[in-house]
């Protein structure tokens, strides 16, 4: 799964003000790439909106698995941002919850198929707290990568 995820989709400790701010940061860096048409941020937010995405895992990082629709898609992609302050996102389980999340994966997967395949990855690595610490305390993109590439693929 080497082709959902590049150098210049990852951000580390990325400071930004709220999560629609976010979500439009990470969605037109897709854009911008040609990984996904114009409809898809605005698209994630949306979803957000009404399927929220954060997931209080065990320990102490908190993530969120941001995405649209698959018909909004060019080309395969993952967003990784490591956020230098958490970012409140409703949780998956309980949309009334409010998780700071420190860590978003924002999908670009156009095949279901994969969908599924990248989503029983992550929740994998969700799973490892060791991991999603080492992610959150990453201090370049190259380091973030190789983590993710030995997790996800």
């Amino acid at each position: 799964m080497d082709e959902f995820i590049d150098l210049d989709t990852i951000f580390i400790n990325l400071e930004t003000t709220d999560k629609k701010a976010l979500l439009e940061k990470l969605g037109t860096t897709l854009c911008d790439k040609g990984y996904v048409n114009e409809a898809y941020t605005q698209a994630v937010i949306l979803r957000e909106e009404k399927f929220p995405t954060g997931l209080n895992v065990q320990g102490k990082v908190k993530v969120a698995i941001p995405h649209a629709d698959s018909g909004l898609v060019n080309r395969p992609q993952i967003v990784f941002a490591s956020l230098k302050e958490p970012i409140y996102f409703n949780s998956m389980e309980n949309s009334e919850e409010q998780i700071g999340v420190q860590l978003v994966f924002m999908l670009a997967v156009k095949d279901p198929d994969k969908h599924v395949a990248v989503l029983q990855k992550l929740m994998e690595m969700f799973g490892d707290k060791e991991v999603l610490n080492q992610l959150v305390s990453c201090s370049s993109k190259e380091e973030a990568k190789a983590i993710l590439n030995e997790k996800i693929n």
